[in-house]
């Protein structure tokens, strides 16, 4: 029987990754580096605050829906060959275009193996995340819903709250780890088996009531975390005193009001039911297919320097309001060069795979590996 397709989560998808591109404009685009006006920096670290559940919002969908199957090897393969075939096709580009002068094999060899999934932080610690994810499955449903819940706040009390009230002390920020992409696909897990709207809380609320209470909830801690990253980028330099609370009010991924705005935000597209015709149905799904492809475009090592300078983003200091006009449509335009890019990508690989030298060999490496019977499957 077919899987249908969650639209809504579809849409949320693209909607991250356009925050994605946002704030990777505003960070590697020196955009609020080089903003002299204080009024647009305020906006633009509000910004901030609205798209920073980008990343946690990929990992609670695929707690949300891979706590409900099993591991796919042909996913970690065709992972792996899309990070290796953009690595090395930018490399080739930024070697070509003179941007880099200093290569050798070493180089080359670095690019073509596997291990260059490590130039990409998120895709390192999402591979070691789905690995995992059939032994995190496991201790999913051997938990019932008081333990389930109490593991839930235990961990948010070490990856969040401990390290907060701690300075960093005791556990250093943990937002870039794999543990803590662990801990979102727990929560994305207890979402799924448990819902929130149908809690003894929120069960008699209508549904555009809770719809609009969990907007109020993610506006509310996007302005909290303004906030503390107005407060932590004004007392900083005051005294050391200042500048050690000022680091803990800095926002991150695994802060407590990002955690809450990331659930608010998965509750509010949860909560739609969009009736949307056929075609643009698949469309969207298309689109939504290629948002790995577009992150390994845009935020591959070799072109992210460069590619800002080139649209005119990074070109000094500035201070009229435009610069904002200028982020969105940046963003937009990224994103669609990108999706198109990823989608030939997707279509040359599926003639490829038509290639019977090129079958032949798939169904010998598929072979190969379910003969270990580990129980997984392709």
């Amino acid at each position: 029987m077919k899987k249908t397709r969650n639209v809504n989560f579809e849409i949320m998808r693209i909607l991250s990754m356009l925050f994605i591109i946002i704030w990777h404009i505003l960070l590697w685009g020196k955009v609020t580096e080089n903003c002299k006006n204080p009024a647009i920096s305020l906006i633009l670290n509000f910004i901030n605050c609205i798209i920073m559940v980008h990343v946690n919002s990929f990992i609670l969908l695929s707690g949300y829906f891979q706590s409900k199957s099993k591991i796919k090897i042909s996913k970690i393969f065709k992972l792996l060959l899309q990070v290796v075939f953009y690595i090395f096709i930018m490399l080739i580009i930024a070697i070509k275009v003179g941007w880099i002068t200093d290569y050798n094999i070493v180089t080359f060899m670095d690019n073509v193996l596997p291990s260059s999934v490590n130039k990409y932080w998120f895709i390192r610690c999402y591979l070691l995340m789905y690995i995992l994810s059939d032994y995190l499955n496991f201790f999913i449903s051997k938990m019932d819903q008081k333990k389930y819940k109490g593991f839930i706040m235990v961990s948010f009390l070490i990856m969040s709250i401990l390290p907060f009230i701690s300075g960093f002390k005791i556990l250093s920020d943990p937002s870039y780890t794999f543990y803590f992409f662990i801990f979102l696909y727990f929560l994305g897990g207890y979402l799924r088996r448990y819902s929130i709207k149908d809690s003894y809380h929120f069960k008699n609320m209508s549904i555009k009531g809770y719809r609009l209470l969990m907007i109020i909830i993610f506006i509310s801690c996007a302005i909290i975390n303004h906030i503390m990253l107005y407060y932590s980028n004004n007392v900083a330099e005051l005294s050391n005193l200042f500048s050690n609370i000022a680091s803990r009010l800095r926002i991150n991924y695994a802060s407590s009001f990002t955690i809450i705005q990331t659930i608010a935000y998965f509750e509010i597209f949860k909560s739609f039911d969009f009736s949307i015709k056929d075609k643009l149905n698949k469309l969207i799904i298309k689109v939504s297919s290629s948002v790995f492809g577009i992150y390994l475009i845009h935020e591959n090592p070799f072109i992210r320097q460069h590619l800002y300078i080139l649209l005119g983003i990074d070109n000094g200091e500035f201070y009229g309001y435009t610069k904002i006009l200028y982020v969105f449509v940046f963003a937009v335009i990224i994103f669609i060069g990108a999706c198109i890019i990823e989608l030939l990508r997707q279509l040359l690989f599926y003639l490829l795979s038509k290639i019977p030298i090129i079958k032949k060999i798939i169904l010998c490496l598929k072979k190969y590996i379910l003969s270990f019977n580990f129980n997984l499957n392709w």
